[in-house]
């Protein structure tokens, strides 16, 4: 079975942001072991870590300045 859990965004906060390749943190989920991240727009970026946090790569294009994005932080136990 699976559980839902909000999860809360903490960075970037609000809906502008200044750095074109941003911190991406949220509150950790008790008991998670991975979170995937995705953010969607004019990129298509995903990836998998087990820290709540992490920096928005390099080896991806920058975000744009001026667009929309989605982020999607999902929490995964085990």
């Amino acid at each position: 079975g699976s559980t839902v859990a909000r999860l809360r965004i903490t960075a970037p906060y609000g809906s502008n942001i200044i750095q074109l390749r941003p911190l991406l943190s949220w509150q950790p989920v008790q008991g998670a072991t991975s979170y995937r991240i995705r953010i969607l727009g004019n990129v298509a970026w995903s990836t998998v870590t087990t820290q709540p946090q992490l920096f928005y790569p390099k080896n991806q294009p920058p975000l744009n300045s001026g667009s929309a994005y989605r982020v999607i932080v999902s929490a995964y136990q085990g």
